[in-house]
């Protein structure tokens, strides 16, 4: 596969180009400046007929420096798998930001990598083929994210149409194993789902904490108050001793009352 130069107008974008975020901001400001400083180091991917798989932000960068011609590694692909090669050189791009992997993440959810024949006990259910995928695991995995994290781009994002969405996904003893297909439940906090047991307890000594501090404050409000009762009196007039205290029960009324719903929950 050897590199060779084309003229820079006669490349295009693919047409599933557009689907990765572009780099932006500081990102794509840095690799103007290495372009413009050092030149074009790496070639960019394109298709026989000129259509770009990886590197189209280096190509729109040089033309915009006034390059009249761009180095590429001719690839050859089929139409089918065109979509899969973009995924692919973008996730071995390990900069990319968050927007950029949720959109990949979009993307592979509905990749479909291989298509295999049905198993015969399979076939004899009537089952048509496996679309192989990627499962929530592994796109966590390329994506160097947090199975969570994946969960809640899917569900936030909903479901692609069925008929385009993989069937199976190949487990770690190179199993096809079904990809459910149901819209994905959201990710649970655990620290809040007091179901479980250990977390209910959890949140039972956190409350009786809270409600142990409060009643304390509350006391030690008062205190405060009569104590230093008479300091305040010889600086201040009457009436203004008589709302500062009254500003102080309002307080702690309010801090025993919330002491107590706690309690009583």
């Amino acid at each position: 596969m050897n590199d060779e130069q084309r003229a820079i107008d006669s490349l295009r974008l693919h047409a599933d180009a557009a689907m990765v975020p572009p780099a932006v901001g500081v990102d794509l400001r840095a690799l103007r400046d290495s372009l413009r400083d050092y030149g074009q180091e790496d070639p960019i991917d394109i298709t026989p007929d000129g259509a770009i798989l990886d590197g189209r932000t280096r190509w729109a960068l040089l033309r915009e420096l006034g390059s009249t011609s761009i180095r590429v590694r001719v690839i050859e692909v089929p139409d089918s798998q065109q979509t899969n090669y973009i995924i692919d050189r973008a996730l071995a791009r390990r900069h990319l930001n968050a927007n950029q992997k949720r959109a990949l993440n979009k993307m592979m959810r509905a990749q479909v990598i291989e298509v295999r024949e049905p198993s015969p006990s399979s076939a004899k259910r009537g089952k048509g083929l496996m679309r192989i995928g990627r499962s929530q695991t592994q796109r966590a995995a390329a994506l160097g994210v947090d199975l969570s994290t994946v969960k809640e781009w899917d569900h936030v994002g909903g479901n692609p149409p069925t008929s385009a969405l993989p069937t199976h996904a190949i487990d770690g003893r190179g199993r096809p194993q079904p990809i459910h297909k149901g819209q994905p439940a959201p990710p649970r906090d655990r620290a809040l789902d007091t179901s479980k047991g250990r977390n209910h307890t959890i949140a039972n000594a956190a409350r009786n904490n809270l409600t142990k501090g409060l009643s304390t404050m509350a006391g030690v409000c008062h205190a405060l108050c009569e104590t230093n009762y008479g300091n305040v009196l010889a600086v201040a007039s009457p009436e203004d001793v008589t709302a500062w205290r009254k500003q102080v029960a309002t307080i702690t009324r309010e801090l025993r009352s919330i002491s107590g719903r706690l309690k009583g929950n």
